[in-house]
């Protein structure tokens, strides 16, 4: 009787969790796809590859003038005075700061925009598949990443939501400034 029980409790169990199962809507996300596909993130990419092409030629006028220099150094350094030496090498140091310099302006720029630029757009695609989550059914939406060794495609809906990001972008829908664009979660609706 005991093991009846038992295994009549185990087939419930299985049963209903099976019929929770069948009530999930999973969906799934590329968020590297979104960012390589969509309109919206191709026009950030752009606009970032513009303000900071100035500073990387300037870097590499740099540096190649600085290895123009130390190359010289490194030819004729044998030949040079002890003065002469010191000079050149005070001028190579001043050179490399110059390098170094730019490098930093370069990376502060890099940051600073990459900021202005994507933080808005990361808040509104966020927002976005939240909106997109509630509005067709999900109970959950997850990020695929390097680590998902298998998604079917029927629970892909990247495409969809790339579509949906830039109608969002292109409608002007962007999120306040400061604002992360999480929503708040979807309330399941009680049957």
């Amino acid at each position: 009787m005991r093991k009846a029980f038992v295994v009549l409790a185990a087939a419930m169990l299985v049963f209903s969790a099976s019929a929770a199962m069948a009530e999930m809507k999973i969906g799934v996300v590329y968020g590297p796809e979104v960012m390589q596909v969509s309109e919206a993130f191709k026009k950030a990419n752009s606009e970032l590859k513009n303000k900071l092409s100035p500073l990387e030629s300037e870097s590499q006028k740099a540096q190649d003038e600085f290895k123009k220099l130390k190359d010289d150094y490194d030819n004729k350094s044998v030949a040079l005075t002890q003065q002469a030496k010191a000079d050149k090498e005070t001028e190579l140091k001043v050179k490399y700061q110059k390098v170094v310099e730019i490098q930093q302006r370069a990376q502060q720029l890099m940051q600073s925009e990459q900021k202005r630029l994507f933080e808005p757009l990361n808040a509104l695609a966020s927002q976005v598949v939240a909106e997109y989550g509630a509005k067709n059914g999900y109970t959950l939406i997850l990020e695929g990443t390097q680590t998902t060794h298998y998604v079917a495609d029927s629970i892909n809906i990247t495409k969809d939501v790339i579509a949906e990001i830039d109608s969002a972008y292109k409608a002007g829908r962007m999120p306040a400034a400061g604002s992360t664009g999480d929503a708040a979660p979807a309330k399941s609706k009680k049957k």
